[in-house]
């Protein structure tokens, strides 16, 4: 196919607009932590603007370091603020884990204006975390 020079410019400016979007609604966190027993641990904090519904994807994983368990979640909830009142959680969590170890767990909760990620790990088990969060908020 012949295309003129016109037609590659009309194209070029067509990658060129679709790559300045690139990034633009990437909403995506890395937190990392460190737990030794079985309380619960907030590692991520995400904070819920007024009058915006945000949902909310979190996919975790653990590794415990001093033995040879290991968790996998991924976990989906939709929040919301209205009015100037606090965050609100509309509907069940959803959650896929897989675990070696009953104990493990993870969550998203609500406090103030805040939806909170949590994890469980187990008494005496050197665990690291990662948690990659995405948030895709409307107003």
């Amino acid at each position: 196919m012949d295309l003129t020079v016109a037609q590659v410019k009309t194209l070029l400016n067509y990658l060129h607009a679709d790559l300045a979007r690139v990034g633009q609604d990437d909403h995506k966190t890395v937190d990392t932590l460190s737990t030794t027993d079985n309380t619960v641990t907030t590692i991520a904090t995400i904070a819920i603007p007024d009058d915006t519904v945000v949902s909310i994807e979190a996919k975790i994983v653990g590794r415990r370091t001093n033995g040879a368990d290991r968790f996998s979640s991924t976990l989906r909830r939709l929040v919301f603020r209205e009015a100037a009142g606090g965050a609100t959680v509309q509907g069940p969590l959803d959650v896929f884990d897989r675990s070696s170890d009953p104990q493990y767990d993870s969550q998203i909760i609500v406090d103030g204006n805040n939806a909170l990620i949590q994890i469980e790990g187990d008494t005496g088990h050197d665990i690291n975390w990662r948690c990659v969060h995405e948030t895709n908020p409307v107003a």
